[in-house]
């Protein structure tokens, strides 16, 4: 029995493997409506529950010939279909939406297609650079800044006066030359410490940071599948190596980013905080430290460089048995 996967935290269970049906209708030559629905049926009763299409495959043909695959096995199946690549007359390609009011108008249309009431998994094919990504850092407007000792609390203040007017600095310097998506305001009221505003900008490769921005500034870059190799060197020529995050569930990306970038320490699908102190290994690569993390047992050795003189005793000449006597 295959063990099926659960799609985000709380999504529906499917089978590892998935079928694409994009083939089916368009791009590997002439379609077979017949045939596509009776591999569709095989795979649904093989235990394959996962069915992806786009409402831009066939323009739009696709999704009818699923919806007409699964009519009777619509309880069997995890539909995925996607929108935001437009096609005109013809099928030519018009360009990408990311717009609210699109998006509703697709999911209608795709539903019509589908004869469907519900859809499981709706997502945007491609991203639309000129519509903000709020939905990504959304999250960001209930940030709770205030006494880290506060549990309630997600954001503390910077750890000295010095270090939040650099951040200030930094963001007024970039404010004019990057993208702003959110930001979440310092409420009045905290007499204490020194904050700064949570920001989240979208910029250019070339604009990532080469030197430490230690605060709530997130930067966000778009990059296209194609760029991956590109941006990985870009971080890679940064010149530090501390600490990666990595937020994927394909084994394979994790895998290539992680061997890729120069890291001491790499977080998979988890927060970014640091190794337990004195229990957790602390990678050393780039501008970062090694061995166990702030003042563990072994410490001091992680400051020794070990070298080993091996001398043949035996290549200075003389009697080696009178020279090992005292």
């Amino acid at each position: 029995m295959v063990n099926k996967r659960t799609l985000g935290k709380d999504g529906p269970a499917i089978h590892p493997v998935g079928l694409g049906c994009m083939g089916m209708s368009e791009f590997y030559g002439a379609a077979d409506d017949a045939k596509s629905i009776s591999v569709i049926h095989h795979a649904v009763d093989s235990g394959v529950n996962f069915l992806d299409t786009a409402d831009m495959y066939g323009s739009g043909r696709n999704e009818e010939l699923v919806g007409r695959a699964i009519a009777d096995r619509r309880d069997k199946v995890v539909l995925a279909t996607k929108f935001a690549i437009l096609r005109g007359e013809g099928g030519s390609f018009e360009g990408i939406s990311g717009k609210p009011e699109y998006v509703k108008k697709a999911c209608d249309a795709s539903l019509a297609r589908l004869g469907l009431d519900h859809i499981d998994v709706y997502y945007q094919h491609r991203v639309d650079p000129n519509v903000p990504i709020e939905e990504t850092v959304g999250a960001m407007a209930e940030l709770v800044l205030g006494d880290p000792g506060d549990p309630a609390t997600d954001v503390g203040p910077i750890i000295d006066a010095a270090a939040a007017e650099s951040l200030r600095a930094y963001i007024a310097a970039l404010r004019p030359r990057a993208r702003l998506i959110a930001e979440r305001a310092v409420p009045p009221g905290l007499t204490f410490g020194h904050y700064v505003a949570p920001v989240a900008f979208g910029i250019a490769l070339e604009q990532i940071p080469r030197k430490e921005v230690f605060g709530p500034v997130l930067h966000i870059v778009r990059y296209r599948a194609g760029e991956l190799d590109a941006l990985l060197d870009t971080l890679n020529a940064t010149g530090y190596g501390l600490t990666l995050g990595i937020q994927s569930r394909v084994d394979a990306f994790t895998r290539r980013v992680a061997a890729h970038l120069r890291a001491g320490n790499v977080y998979v699908n988890r927060n970014m905080i640091g190794a337990v102190v004195g229990v957790q290994p602390f990678g050393g690569e780039g501008l970062s430290g090694t061995g166990p993390k702030a003042g563990g047992p072994h410490t001091l050795l992680r400051y020794a460089a070990e070298r080993t003189l091996s001398i043949n005793t035996a290549a200075v000449g003389g009697n080696a048995q009178l020279l090992g006597e005292d």
